[in-house]
């Protein structure tokens, strides 16, 4: 007894040293002390035997661990609702500074702090908190939230920091942010992500965590959560595995499996609240199966009532969708609905959803699915504005059967009951049924697949639009209505196709819509349709107007010529007075069009007269024979995020990789002034480098270079050139041109660099003598002939070997060496960094 009670006595003390060795330190060596402290525990070389041990968490609250090695997997219950024993006591967090007001807020600079950002329970939920850090969550499984009801209502500046995630939790919400409440904010963030994720979720009534034999990986840390603590003791030990994870309550049970919906979104997989100034990068790859509703978006799963401003998304989001249900996937949101505005957005990312849905035999299937540049559904009072999607949008149906909808937008799956002003889609869409699908339905479009009681205005498509493989499909310019829907001022240009194997299939394809009340349109792109591999036909620019329909709410809009506006124009349809055909290579019409009393005969006239007749609230057009709107669109990233590598005083940006390399040639000195405070990914042109040149010279030889005389050039009198070319570093393109605007080449790059070599070491050499000249000679022995050798200028061999030699410029892959590659600005700085280091005596 007296053994075991002083061995147990000795645990404690180690146990109290080791906190008592983590008081004074940074929370990142506290975190690091934690580790090496449960290590001399013995809790890094668990045992087959089950080990027990506790540790202090602020005001005496225990976390509880339990372990046993040979089993399938790992059981870990929290034995009172405490806060993880790595971030101590809620009540007691300081995070790296502040005090959780809107005038001094919380500090979050390190991933512990963001860990207990995550874990510190509701009473931390309205705070106000700042990021002053970029912070790197690669190595850890994220969570947000005690709870999947949790939600955030308080502010979070991500000052334009970045946060970098690879693992999210599986979950019904995942995001950085579960669930942004009302009164919650998240501005000026960067996420940064590469994800790829599958998560089953078994229909329930109750929500929580994953199933019991879903398997992931932990490495390091994760929030904790008020039903169980289970991650944070993972935290604790440093633990990492690959076994499956049940989370328990404090009784040891199962607390339930997820509801049948699913929310994703790289900021917030559901928002109530404001999102604005926001970039989301990266990758999303995410398989969900037994959900019976999956919203995912770049930024945002699902957001009501409330704002989503000022966000760009660059993620590719690729998703495999639920066998049943409706999946909602956009570049920024999966739906936009009950009022909320998403206005000044950007998508540059490919969204690509497929869709494998089982045959349940109903006779009225509740598959269905809405995929579109911007968003997969906005509606029920959705303000969209200011929208640009660049992103390729993409559906694919594997396995359906008839009756299941796809709809597929440039900007919008499906637009109902909403408005939608100044979008542009430069992102080709397309949707496909596979043949064991091909019964599934096909909506199609520039702007949103399908629409309902909505308004379109200052609207354009200019990507390609196609459908293939369905039998009952619409591919159309802007939208397919199903009555209520307008459109004013707009335009398509792109291909507008349909395909499919079987000849009887029911293949709408236009350039506009049908019953669709349009004023103030042109299109001057393509349609065609091929059924059963009958041949390409043309078919209509505006609509296919069924018999009987009336073409008169077709007004002021403009076709390409080469085809009809209407089935049987001009016999049996007729466009009104106001439209007429355009040719599309000068913009002049077929005939002179009357706009508020006046006659116009050019296309981009006739569109401005209209719009100067409408008093405001419509975009003017530039341009003649194919007018694009004078409007820039999307959000344009500020300065701070889109130069985030920026140095004060000496340049706007550089690559993460070139920020050494620039740092070392501002030490070196050998950055020109013409140069300064320039965005250094940027191609560097021959004035420019001759002015790195010229700095390379004064720095290797120590002497100042002059100018003298006139220029031989007569395209520049740049003092820099005549520098480089009294040096013999530079020669003209022709006798008397140097193009000094022109991109470097790599050849180029090699041969300069070796001038300066040679006019500072070379005694008596010169450009004139450079061929005759034998006092000294380039070594490039021993460098393997590239295999697009002949490809290099016979001027520029030598100096491209001999700079390979002194490994200078490297090759570009595959043994080549892409003589007239362009070089970029940070690229130049890299190589004469390079120079100096290795041939400077």
């Amino acid at each position: 007894m007296k053994t075991m009670l002083r061995t147990l006595m000795i645990a404690v003390l180690v146990v109290s040293l080791c906190i008592a060795a983590l008081a004074p330190m940074s929370a990142q060596e506290g975190y690091a002390a934690e580790v090496s402290c449960t290590e001399q525990l013995g809790f890094a070389k668990l045992s087959d035997d089950t080990i027990q041990s506790s540790r202090a968490a602020g005001a005496n609250r225990i976390a509880l661990i339990s372990y046993a090695a040979p089993k399938d997997h790992i059981t870990l219950a929290a034995a009172q609702p405490n806060h993880a024993a790595l971030i101590g006591d809620a009540r007691n967090l300081s995070f790296s500074g502040g005090r959780g007001t809107p005038e001094n807020p919380y500090l979050l600079s390190t991933a512990r702090d963001l860990i207990a950002f995550a874990g510190a329970g509701d009473s931390y939920s309205r705070a106000s908190y700042r990021l002053t850090a970029n912070i790197d969550l690669s190595d850890y499984t994220w969570e947000y939230g005690s709870s999947e009801e949790s939600s955030f209502n308080g502010t979070l500046d991500g000052n334009d920091k970045i946060i970098t995630m690879r693992t999210i939790a599986p979950s019904d919400k995942m995001g950085f942010i579960k669930s942004l409440g009302s009164e919650g904010v998240i501005k000026n963030l960067t996420i940064k992500a590469s994800v790829s994720q599958s998560v089953t979720m078994p229909a329930s009534a109750k929500s929580n965590y994953t199933s019991a034999t879903e398997k992931q990986e932990v490495v390091g840390g994760k929030a904790d959560r008020d039903a169980d603590k289970a991650y944070a003791a993972l935290n604790i030990i440093g633990f990492r595995s690959d076994a499956g994870i049940t989370i328990a309550d404090s009784t040891g049970a199962n607390p339930g499996s997820p509801s049948g919906e699913c929310y994703f979104g790289l900021i917030a997989a559901r928002s109530e609240g404001i999102i604005e100034n926001c970039l989301t990068e990266g990758s999303v790859n995410l398989t969900v199966s037994g959900a019976t509703i999956l919203y995912a978006g770049g930024a945002v799963g699902r957001a009501t009532d409330h704002t989503v401003a000022s966000v760009m998304n660059k993620a590719g989001i690729a998703v495999k969708a639920p066998t049943s249900g409706e999946v909602y996937v956009g570049g920024i949101a999966g739906e936009v609905s009950r009022h909320t505005d998403l206005r000044d957005v950007t998508n540059q990312g490919a969204v690509a959803v497929t869709c494998e849905w089982s045959n349940s035999g109903d006779s009225k299937p509740k598959e269905r699915s809405y995929v579109g540049g911007i968003a997969g559904f906005a509606g029920f009072g959705a303000r969209l504005q200011n929208l640009l999607n660049t992103g390729r949008v993409s559906t694919l149906v594997t396995r359906a059967q008839k009756g299941n909808t796809s709809s597929t937008g440039g900007i919008a799956g499906t637009l109902w009951d909403g408005s939608m002003n100044q979008a542009l889609n430069r992102g080709a869409v397309y949707a496909e049924c596979a043949a064991a699908a091909s019964q599934s339905k096909l909506r199609v479009a520039g702007i949103a697949g399908s629409s309902g009681n909505a308004a379109l205005k200052n609207i354009g498509s200019e990507a390609s639009v196609e459908g293939r493989g369905s039998n009952d499909m619409d591919v159309i310019g802007v939208t397919r209505t199903d009555g209520g829907t307008t459109v004013n001022n707009a335009y398509v240009t792109g291909r507008i196709r349909g395909q499919s194997p079987d000849r009887r299939a029911d293949i709408y394809v236009m350039g506009l819509g049908e019953q669709l009340p349009t004023n103030n349109f042109y299109f001057a792109g393509t349609t065609s349709m091929n059924a059963g591999g009958l041949g390409e036909i043309s078919v209509e620019a505006l609509a296919n107007i069924r018999p009987g329909e009336t073409t008169g709410i077709y007004n002021y809009c403009y076709w390409n010529s080469r085809l009809i506006p209407f089935p049987g124009y001009p016999g049996l349809t007729k466009a009104t007075a106001t439209s007429k055909p355009v040719d599309v290579t000068t913009g002049r019409l077929s005939a002179a069009v009357s706009v508020g009393g006046q006659s116009y005969g050019n296309l981009s006239d006739a569109l401005n007269a209209w719009v100067a007749a409408q008093g405001g609230g419509y975009l003017r057009w530039t341009g003649a024979a194919n007018p694009a709107f004078d409007w820039t669109f999307g959000y344009e990233l500020p300065d701070s995020v889109k130069y985030r590598n920026r140095k004060e005083g000496k340049w706007l940006d550089t690559s993460d990789w070139a920020y050494e390399w620039m740092e070392r040639a501002d030490a070196l000195d050998i950055i020109p002034a013409m140069l300064l405070n320039k965005d250094m990914t940027q191609q560097i042109n021959r004035r420019e480098f001759a002015a790195v040149a010229v700095a390379l010279y004064e720095n290797m030889s120590g002497d100042r270079a002059e100018a003298r005389g006139d220029s031989p050039f007569r395209d520049t009198n740049d003092s820099t050139v005549l520098k480089a070319y009294e040096l013999g570093i530079v020669a003209g393109k022709s006798s008397d041109l140097f193009g000094p605007e022109d991109a470097l080449t790599r050849e180029q790059a090699a041969t300069m660099l070796t001038r300066v070599y040679k006019a500072v070491y070379w005694e008596g050499w010169t450009l004139r003598d450079d061929a005759v000249y034998d006092a000294h000679a380039l070594d490039a022995s021993g460098v393997a002939e590239f295999a697009d050798h002949r490809q290099i200028s016979s001027y520029a061999r030598d100096s491209v070997y001999f700079m390979t030699k002194k490994q200078i410029i490297d090759g570009t892959g595959n043994n080549r060496f892409s003589p007239q590659a362009m070089a970029s600005r940070e690229q130049a700085f890299k190589i004469a960094v390079a120079t100096i280091g290795q041939l400077k005596r």
